[in-house]
């Protein structure tokens, strides 16, 4: 009699184990599928074939957020067409850092002379507001002009320390000088340090010498500083 007892207890364990472990598969596959694998997204563009917005749904046509981290994304425009923002929102409308580490940019712009817009500032902004942390990246840009002529390029982190993003470099200094005849133009790039980095003209001072009513330079000098 116990033996028969104790082979009942036996079933009744397995059978206990076994359904658990089932209604527990099914609750993770119910999870999953809150996130699905796969995305379609709705783009609308403007008249001048800018994107203006993203919305993401699942393959049945349901609201859901995309592998980027957002359900939607919205972007505006100046006349001319430069970015002015871009913003990210989850299902419910609240802002969500995509993928690119932000809920939300700002662009601003300046006019030379000839009416043309140049990128002032560019500022980078987490879900909550803040400034955001970008490992490997940067939380805002500079860049400063006198006139016509960009002086310097620079970058920082969240906290206003001047930052270094992953394969680029922290500044971009500028030094004009003229005479009668020609402008020369010498372009330094540096990292957080200060120290000398390479540029994408292979060299960490280049040298630009142009004939004055001349758009193109009529000489450049690369100097690598002996990084390279």
């Amino acid at each position: 009699m116990m033996r028969k007892f104790k082979r009942l207890m036996l079933a009744l364990l397995l059978l206990f184990l076994v359904t658990g472990s089932a209604t527990d598969a099914g609750a993770e596959s119910d999870r999953t599928l809150d996130m699905p694998a796969f995305t379609e997204t709705d783009c609308v563009w403007d008249q001048e074939g800018n994107l203006v917005s993203e919305t993401a749904h699942d393959l049945n046509g349901a609201p859901a957020c995309n592998s980027r981290g957002f359900y939607r994304a919205e972007y505006t425009y100046d006349e001319q067409g430069n970015p002015l923002s871009e913003a990210y929102f989850g299902l419910n409308g609240e802002p969500v850092n995509a993928d690119g580490g932000y809920a939300l940019v700002k662009f601003a712009y300046g006019a030379d002379s000839r009416g043309r817009m140049h990128l002032l500032s560019e500022d980078r902004y987490a879900a909550d507001g803040s400034r955001a942390v970008i490992p490997g990246g940067y939380s805002y840009r500079r860049d400063t002009w006198n006139g016509d002529q960009i002086l310097s390029t620079e970058y920082f982190d969240a906290a206003g320390n001047p930052v270094q993003p992953t394969g680029g470099y922290a500044k971009i200094l500028y030094d004009v000088k003229e005479d009668d005849n020609t402008i020369v133009i010498t372009k330094r790039y540096q990292a957080a340090d200060g120290s000398p980095l390479l540029g994408s003209e292979g060299g960490a001072s280049v040298v630009m010498i142009y004939a004055k009513g001349l758009t193109a330079a009529v000489n450049a000098t690369v100097d690598n500083m002996g990084l390279g």
